[in-house]
């Protein structure tokens, strides 16, 4: 396909990821705590401990000052059990389908230029990008994380439920705002005048976090009754009402070596059978963004150089 030929020349090119290239990882556990309103599957079930792994990255600005879109990424594992969960700063996504995807990777492409009048003719991928996007946060431990993706959640009755994911501080709703200046003009990425932290500041700030203490998170979900395809319910650009429950508790306990960190590789196909992504019958269907996430990052794991936990 187009999108898979386009991220493995830029991986091929890069020897590196092609998206969220530099990152900071961690070492750690999970404890599922599934809340009262959470439908019962094997994987969440009370008490059961997983090993974890997690990266926190930009999705394309090699300068942490700058504004951009955050993410963090974990890997629970039990056993021959694993879900892996990318996700970014942002309660909904700038794309929404594979045609707004490629419009949006384009623009991208084209410089500031090209998002500028990407986001000025297109409000949803302008909303999208001004949710998204962070400028200078003071740590990455500190902001909230969405798997911007509707999942699939089989009860152990044997019910189909919609699940969202969504990964917060243990002691608050990592929210950020945009101040007026970068709504007005969220193109413009480069750093402030009077900004003087180095590059990398929030890589180091974590990794120095994670030396005199654990940093812990909440992984919550939201979920609705299975809906039809073409539902809104799966619109990765529309938010969903419905509460967040208590899904696990997440604990960083240790920072990777940045060889430990560059071989880390996620990929949403990594999934026990009662969760999991949706498949797709056509390329304008919402769900065909975790189909191509799943064929994308496969493709270029293989293609970066050195092990890699795959």
């Amino acid at each position: 396909t187009v999108l898979s030929k386009l991220f493995a020349k830029r991986a091929r090119r890069s020897k590196r990821r092609p998206t969220h290239p530099l990152g900071v990882g961690a070492s750690g556990h999970a404890v599922a705590n599934p809340g009262p309103g959470v439908p019962t599957t094997p994987f969440f079930r009370p008490g059961r401990r997983f090993a974890m792994s997690l990266r926190h990255a930009n999705l394309a600005r090699e300068d942490d000052a700058m504004l951009d879109i955050r993410s963090a990424s974990i890997s629970l594992v039990d056993g021959a059990d694993r879900l892996d969960l990318p996700m970014n700063t942002g309660l909904v996504s700038a794309f929404w389908d594979t045609t707004s995807f490629l419009q949006f990777v384009r623009a991208n492409l084209k410089g500031k230029a090209g998002l500028q009048a990407l986001l000025a003719r297109s409000p949803r991928h302008h909303l999208g990008a001004t949710c998204a996007l962070v400028r200078a946060p003071g740590s990455y431990a500190e902001l909230g994380y969405y798997a911007q993706l509707t999942y699939r959640w089989l009860d152990r009755e044997g019910e189909l439920w919609l699940v969202r994911y969504r990964l917060v501080p243990a002691h608050s709703e990592g929210s950020h705002l945009l101040d007026e200046v970068d709504r007005k003009a969220p193109w413009d990425h480069e750093r402030r005048e009077g900004e003087n932290r180095r590059a990398d500041y929030l890589r180091a700030e974590y990794a120095a976090r994670l030396g005199r203490a654990p940093v812990p998170y909440r992984l919550q979900g939201q979920f609705q009754k299975a809906a039809p395809a073409g539902d809104p319910a799966y619109d990765s650009a529309v938010a969903w009402t419905a509460p967040w429950h208590a899904l696990a508790e997440v604990v960083a306990e240790s920072a990777l070596l940045p060889t430990q960190t560059e071989a880390l590789a996620f990929n949403i196909a990594h999934c026990p059978e009662s969760l999991g992504y949706f498949r797709a019958t056509r390329p304008d269907d919402p769900n065909a963004l975790a189909y191509y996430r799943a064929s994308i990052y496969a493709r270029t794991q293989r293609i970066r150089p050195g092990p890699r936990r795959e």
